[in-house]
């Protein structure tokens, strides 16, 4: 179970860049565990941290940023109700982590911690 409070706490002490990309980092994590069907707690935890995460990095982003975290959120929902009927197949757990992937590139990217490094 998350201590939402303390997660909260930690998170914002942050820039944006830097709280966009921690939660590309758990996107990339939870799309790994999901491909392993064998960590029902874990995904859990983690679909859950990237949704808290994604909706106390959205009110200080940009709009373009508000908008694919609200996205984001969605598609957290979806995979954190289905998982329990569906880590057995192993196309949706295969389809699922490659949109985690996909995910976190794109909050990567979002960050503007891509270009900082480059230039």
């Amino acid at each position: 179970m998350i201590d939402e409070a303390v997660l909260q706490e930690r998170y914002l002490r942050d820039s944006t860049p830097r709280r966009l990309g921690n939660l590309a980092s758990s996107l990339k994590r939870l799309g790994r565990f999901i491909s392993l069907q064998e960590f029902d707690r874990t995904v859990y935890d983690l679909a859950q941290e990237c949704r808290l995460f994604a909706g106390w990095a959205a009110p200080e982003a940009e709009y373009e940023t508000a908008v694919a975290l609200q996205g984001l959120q969605t598609d957290l929902t979806e995979w954190q109700e289905s998982y329990a009927q569906r880590k057995s197949d192993e196309s949706w757990r295969a389809d699922t982590n490659l949109a985690c992937a996909q995910w976190s590139q794109r909050v990567l990217q979002l960050s503007g911690l891509l270009k900082m490094k480059t230039g």
